[in-house]
């Protein structure tokens, strides 16, 4: 029914919904003929397409010139945007954006790896960026305490802020400890290298796959994009896709093609849309990127938009961008018991089901 009209539930889930405010940062590369940017939005994802803001991704993709890489934060399904006149808001505040910092240099990434845990790093004058990642052994959402405890660690060390990205890269359970607590060293120990690189003059170049007319139902519509980074005399690839997730494994094929390329992908990272390009009858309710898409095909798709973004490098300076919205968020409470609802409902569902079964079989014989 909601698929239809999702706005009588909207309006239920807006009722309960709490006022929240949420920040949203943004690294614009300023270049000659065009921008692109990194965007860390706090709010989440969710909850289903299509309520509330499931798309919110592409809907930022799209109003900032289908030129940004839309990051998971750490943040969780509590943050999700219950309607879509608090999606509407909230796009609207991010044409208010301040600049809170600016430069041309930026140091060549860090990539740091503690047992499944890795950690890449970028530092902006003072502005610190790490993607976190377990891939290929993948995980649910980062924990807010890593979050809280890399803030604090950045201030100590002379850092003027941390953007901390969930690469969101691969299928996984909820994190465990010990995972979490290599993720936290991980991150450590690449601030305390970063912090003594040398930053050198940056030029970026930026490319999506509008022109190569993917069709793939394992993708939100902002499809996939490709910056490269051009630090110092060093070439850099960021990947970037509009999907829920990504199967085990992809990141890696992706890579190894790009090795064999002679290029450097630093990592691929997903957006975690919640959009649906139709039904998914599996365990997950949703299909994560290479799940459909062949891993071959997606390796050229990469491979095709960063040699399309290598030919478009540019001198470029940088600005980062704060703003912070007054919204609603679902909460916590109110997500667990849409989950525990939809849980009982599947339940029933699959007693139903085993129970015509045997009647049928029994009818039968």
């Amino acid at each position: 029914a909601t698929k239809d009209d999702p706005v009588q539930m909207e309006n239920i889930m807006e009722s309960r919904s709490q006022e929240s405010t949420v920040s949203t940062f943004q690294i614009v590369f300023r270049g000659k003929d065009r921008d692109c940017r990194l965007v860390l939005p706090d709010v989440h994802p969710g909850p289903f397409h299509p309520i509330g803001g499931s798309n919110i991704t592409y809907l930022i993709y799209k109003n900032l010139n289908s030129s940004a890489m839309v990051m998971h934060s750490i943040s969780d399904h509590s943050l999700n945007l219950p309607s879509k006149s608090q999606v509407d808001l909230y796009l609207s505040s991010l044409l208010k954006s301040s600049r809170i910092d600016q430069g041309t240099k930026c140091t060549k990434p860090v990539v740091v790896q503690i047992n499944k845990a890795r950690a890449v790093g970028f530092l902006f004058d003072k502005t610190a960026v790490l993607i976190l990642s377990l891939s290929p052994h993948g995980m649910e959402d980062v924990p807010s305490f890593i979050k809280t405890e890399l803030e604090q660690y950045t201030k100590n060390r002379g850092f003027d802020k941390i953007l901390v990205v969930d690469s969101h890269n691969a299928m996984g359970e909820e994190i465990e400890q010990h995972d979490a607590d290599d993720l936290l060293k991980a991150a450590k120990s690449n601030l305390d290298t970063l912090i003594t690189k040398d930053t050198l003059p940056l030029e970026i170049g930026f490319s999506n796959s509008d022109e190569l007319q993917i069709e793939a139902d394992d993708l939100g519509p902002g499809k996939v994009a490709i910056m490269c980074l051009k630090i110092g005399d060093e070439k850099f690839f960021l990947g970037w896709a509009d999907s829920n997730n990504m199967q085990n494994g992809l990141r890696e094929e992706i890579a190894r093609t790009f090795t064999k390329n002679g290029y450097n992908l630093v990592e691929v990272c997903t957006s975690d849309s919640h959009y649906k390009a139709r039904v998914a009858k599996n365990k997950h309710g949703y299909f994560e990127f290479g799940s459909l898409s062949n891993s071959a095909d997606v390796s050229s798709w990469f491979l095709q938009l960063a040699r399309k973004a290598e030919q478009a490098l540019a001198p470029s300076s940088y600005e980062l961008l704060q703003q912070e919205t007054k919204v609603k968020v679902m909460g916590t409470k109110q997500f667990e018991d849409y989950s525990k609802s939809l849980d009982r409902a599947m339940r029933i569902t699959q007693a139903f089901l085993i129970g015509t079964t045997a009647l049928f079989i029994y009818s039968l014989l």
